[in-house]
């Protein structure tokens, strides 16, 4: 008879157990709750999503001094957001650091703000691909390279352009 009064006890105490510790998790983080509610509020933090405003990333970015100009920071919010509409997803904040989020050169070139292009001008000078390396193209590069003449030998070198479309960099 005791096993059977142990079993008829055992599942009412387990769910009572399990509902008041749920009870004191959810009053554990209630007011991180209303803190991320009152961030929204006040647009200093934002859900990203597909559905996610520029306007609303943008002042997140201006608010929070991620950047520190407003061209700069709708810049960086339309391609985030284009990024989001695209079909790409967010694991973590430090997604932002890996290639797939990165913007490429040639919309910088065409579109980029201006904080955009001067990074990308010293990132071009610090791989010493600047507008000298702009003018120097392969059909001006001869077929013979003179060696100092304490070497012997020569060297023959070919170009080949796989896509003429290809920026600077991709060639």
């Amino acid at each position: 008879m005791k096993p059977h009064l142990l079993r008829q006890f055992t599942l009412p105490l387990i769910t009572a157990i399990i509902v008041l510790l749920f009870l004191r998790l959810s009053q554990n983080y209630e007011e991180r709750h209303k803190a991320v509610e009152a961030a929204y509020i006040s647009e200093t933090s934002v859900n990203l999503s597909d559905e996610t405003e520029v306007s609303t990333l943008t002042n997140v970015l201006l608010i929070n001094n991620y950047m520190q100009n407003k061209a700069d920071a709708e810049f960086a919010a339309r391609h985030i957001i284009g990024q989001l509409q695209s079909g790409k997803k967010i694991e973590a904040f430090g997604d932002f650091a890996k290639r797939a989020w990165q913007i490429p050169a040639t919309v910088i070139d065409s579109i980029g703000s201006p904080l955009y292009r001067e990074r990308l001008a010293m990132s071009r000078n610090k791989i010493e691909c600047d507008s000298l390396y702009d003018a120097v193209s392969s059909r001006h590069l001869s077929d013979e390279v003179v060696v100092d003449a304490r070497y012997q030998g020569c060297i023959n070198v070919t170009i080949e352009r796989k896509n003429p479309n290809a920026n600077i960099l991709q060639r």
